[in-house]
């Protein structure tokens, strides 16, 4: 009975299966009338009609990221920053298929195979078990009987 009383008081700690673990409460619930005050709104910047960049993809949907910002974000490093003129690249195309990519690697002249890996080793068993090893170190510890009662 003692145990059915511990899971009792335990139950209501586990998370429900496919349900989220944080839960908000007050202003900061999903259905708060004033969420929409507190809650920072996310900026798309969109490029002027007339600059050459104009012709940028449509925007992202609102609370998504591009690949390159959170790059930026989280390492620092602007991966559409050209390293020669420090100008902003732009994405031409995206290549997908291995016959394309065997292709540009071998204009390139870098190799079209990957590297092959080594086979795993094997686990350090011999290592525990070494008769050299003082046998003093892995002693038992004393049966309950050994302590004076």
């Amino acid at each position: 009975m003692v145990g059915d009383r511990r899971a009792e008081k335990l139950l209501p700690l586990v998370p429900r299966p496919r349900a989220h673990i944080t839960r908000f409460h007050g202003l900061l619930a999903p259905a708060a009338a004033a969420r929409s005050e507190i809650v920072p709104k996310i900026k798309i910047e969109t490029p002027a009609a007339d600059s050459p960049d104009s012709i940028a993809p449509a925007a992202p949907t609102p609370g998504r990221r591009r690949w390159a910002e959170l790059l930026k974000r989280v390492y620092m490093v602007d991966a559409l920053e050209c390293p020669k003129c420090h100008g902003r690249m732009r994405i031409l195309a995206a290549v997908t298929t291995a016959e394309a990519i065997e292709r540009i690697l071998r204009h390139l002249g870098l190799p079209t195979q990957p590297p092959r890996t080594r086979p795993p080793r094997a686990p350090p068993v011999e290592e525990l078990f070494d008769d050299a090893v003082d046998s003093a170190a892995f002693a038992d510890p004393p049966a309950p009987d050994d302590f004076a009662a």
